[in-house]
């Protein structure tokens, strides 16, 4: 008779940029004796912190698993892992990603405690929770350009790649971001696998003109943090090429540093860049294909019903 090994429940926090995912996630760590994931594919890069938003972030000392360092995120005590893993223009794959996840959930729910998988990166959370075969892993780097562009231009680009695949999508395909990626790389979706983990998928509700809002003061407050002397550090420091500081976040900053566009320019575009990265994200996880269910919550508002929900999740009621 085959062995039944049951699985890990696991937390899954994810949502648009400015939703109030680390809110969130930290309260829920606190309640119930959580540790957090970090999902963010920008906030892996040490020495990037203000333009991809890190909050504040401590080492802690006696915080080791494997060969990762463990954080206090927001001076909470509570204890976040995936922050500053390489340094910018280092090559870091999905692959890569999702070998570390795995590893460090497996160790949280070994040490008895809940694992909290928090972020934005849509395609990290599909490869963990959906438990993705990756034969060839894909560059992370290249196909983070492409999920920061807008679906018209990703349809611009996979039909020059691939016509013959292109004008063979469906409607719903022809809309949907991991789709068209994957005809642009010239890759097979990646193969699933029956899933390690039980998921609890926590998902904001928002109203689209307040979040558009949020983004809007949280680049005020970036630049405010000095994101124009984090650029300069970057650019004096070797990395002034890389493919993430001429990405979401930095690349505005650069132009503005550079004489090619205005102060005023550089803070409207570098808005309406979040602004729009918001979108492509909603559109990941709200649209057609995914294949887990969004638990809708009213972030902070209704903390007592996600934990209540939580609470019945782990206890398997």
């Amino acid at each position: 008779m085959a062995k039944f090994t049951e699985k890990i429940k696991l937390l899954v926090v994810a949502g648009p940029t400015a939703s109030g995912k680390t809110s969130v996630a930290i309260d829920i760590a606190k309640r119930f004796g959580g540790e957090l994931i970090n999902a963010d594919s920008r906030q892996i890069y040490k020495y990037m912190d203000i333009g991809t938003n890190k909050g504040v972030i401590e080492p802690i000392d006696d915080q080791l698993r494997i060969e990762y360092q463990g954080y206090d995120i927001e001076n909470s005590g509570v204890v976040a892992w995936g922050f500053d893993l390489v340094k910018p223009g280092q090559g870091y794959t999905l692959s890569d990603y999702k070998r570390f996840a795995d590893k460090l959930i497996t160790d949280i729910n070994s040490d008895g405690k809940v694992p909290i998988l928090v972020g934005g990166t849509g395609l990290y959370i599909d490869a963990v929770i959906n438990n993705y075969t990756i034969n060839t892993p894909p560059d992370l780097t290249t196909r983070s350009k492409y999920s920061e562009m807008p679906v018209e231009q990703l349809k611009t680009i996979a039909k020059k790649a691939n016509p013959e695949t292109y004008n063979k999508l469906n409607n719903s395909d022809v809309n949907n971001p991991r789709r068209l990626i994957r005809i642009i790389e010239g890759r097979k979706a990646p193969k699933r696998e029956d899933s390690k983990f039980e998921v609890f998928f926590i998902y904001p509700k928002y109203d689209k003109d307040e979040l558009y809002a949020t983004i809007n003061q949280r680049v005020d407050r970036l630049i405010d943090l000095g994101l124009q002397t984090e650029v300069q550090w970057l650019m004096e420091n070797g990395y002034a090429e890389t493919e993430q500081i001429n990405g979401l976040g930095y690349k505005q900053m650069v132009e503005y540093m550079n004489g090619d566009i205005s102060y005023t320019e550089m803070i409207e575009k570098l808005k309406q860049s979040h602004r729009n990265y918001a979108k492509r994200q909603a559109v990941w996880f709200e649209g057609d294909g995914r294949n887990y269910k969004l638990n809708y919550y009213v972030f902070n508002a209704e903390i007592d019903k996600i934990c209540s929900d939580i609470s019945n999740f782990l206890n398997g009621r």
